[in-house]
């Protein structure tokens, strides 16, 4: 049996929210905010301007739709971070094995509004967040001969979270999430020369927290925040401990792993970014399955969210990890030669958890963990051995590193 597991009854909560919509009211405080701030910076750097950036979101969002169904993704190369891009492109040739096409008919986008920045001093690091509200009619046919196979019947309306990272002196689109799955209305802008007290002055009556995701409860967002707060100050002595890294390192070998799944190889297995045991591990089980002609299609694949549930800091290096929770949907089939075995009727949700380990100098895949094990984790504290539990109570209270 393959090692990675997916849940059979994902959790109600998160089914429902697959097309989940923020009303305007959710948007509006953060955007007003965030909108004011890139004004206020695009005085000094216009690179900033609010208008300009909604237009790159608008424009990249339009081109991206229309490269994706027509299955010719060149044209996005230069507006795309090349992690995302290289995830886009597996997804589209395994579309193209399993005979579909993508079709998304009647767009048009109804509003796009700037929820987040993130402006450190290295241009590298900075980035931006819109929330893309859009409507669509979007399903699959079979490329062959065009049959309908799935998908909305009607145009519908979605929204979408698109974040774009300053890379090589130019805004490229770095992840897309859905909007029943991402947190950024809840973050804070961030600004690194700047205080807190400044941004309240800029922000002036627009200066209230905005809505966490439609999902999370009060246990798992206080989690979070601790979280991030305690890699504000790992990152200050060891860089492996960059948030955004580490959630883009999961992402990109959760996509590669389960690809290299459907296509049957092993020899397209990320084993770089694994640990030894674990990709011997892979490397027999789909060898097992390909003498007994099994094979394994996750149509419609999609990470929704990945977020960091336990972070553990020791005084020895070699035993640092992480455990990100992943949430992701896909119509799961499973073959055995031409016959089929299971199929899910439609798209659906599932989690995993993920255990990072350090290795080489990096992250790397050591453990796919059993979904209740993976659960307690949540509620588990964070760990640094280099700091006392006063530290690090101190370390929560912090917005930023001091």
């Amino acid at each position: 049996m393959f090692i990675i597991l997916i849940s059979r009854a994902a959790k109600r909560s998160k089914s429902e929210n697959l097309d989940y919509l923020y009303s305007p009211g959710q948007i509006a405080r953060k955007a007003q905010k965030t909108e004011k701030l890139l004004q206020f910076l695009a005085r000094q750097d216009p690179t900033l301007a609010p208008g300009e950036l909604a237009e790159k979101v608008r424009s990249t969002f339009i081109e991206l739709q229309e490269c994706w169904q027509a299955r010719n993704y060149g044209p996005m190369k230069p507006l795309m971070a090349p992690a995302l891009y290289d995830q886009h492109l597996a997804q589209l040739k395994s579309m193209e094995r399993n005979h579909e096409i993508n079709r998304i008919e009647n767009l048009r986008v109804e509003k796009v509004d700037l929820v987040h920045l993130h402006y450190s001093e290295n241009p590298a690091q900075r980035s931006f967040t819109a929330l893309i509200t859009a409507r669509a009619r979007d399903y699959y046919v079979e490329d062959r001969t065009g049959r309908f196979l799935r998908g909305d019947e009607a145009p519908s309306k979605f929204q979408e979270f698109w974040t774009f990272r300053f890379l090589d002196s130019q805004w490229l689109l770095s992840e897309i999430e859905q909007a029943g799955e991402s947190d950024i209305l809840k973050d804070e802008n961030f600004v690194e020369v700047f205080t807190q007290d400044t941004l309240q002055r800029i922000y002036g009556e627009e200066a209230k927290e905005g809505s966490a995701g439609p999902w999370i409860s009060k246990r798992e967002a206080l989690k979070a925040t601790r979280t991030e707060r305690l890699l504000n100050f790992l990152v200050q002595t060891d860089p492996l401990w960059d948030k955004g890294k580490m959630l883009e390192k999961a992402k990109e070998v959760f996509i590669a792993l389960y690809l290299a799944r459907e296509s049957g190889d092993p020899g397209k297995l990320p084993e770089g970014d694994l640990f030894p045991d674990l990709a011997e591990n892979l490397r027999q089980q789909m060898e097992q399955w390909r003498r007994e002609e099994l094979s394994l299609e996750m149509r419609n694949l999609c990470v929704r969210k990945i977020e960091l549930v336990l972070v553990r800091n020791f005084q020895d290096s070699s035993r640092d990890d992480f455990t990100v929770r992943i949430d992701a949907h896909a119509q799961r089939i499973v073959r055995k030669a031409a016959r089929i075995l299971s199929r899910q009727p439609y798209v659906t949700p599932f989690e995993e958890y993920w255990s990072f380990g350090r290795l080489g100098g990096s992250w790397k895949l050591k453990e796919v963990l059993p979904p209740a094990k993976g659960k307690e984790l949540v509620s588990q504290e964070n760990l640094d051995e280099e700091s006392t539990p006063g530290q690090l109570e101190w370390y929560y209270r912090q917005e930023r590193a001091i």
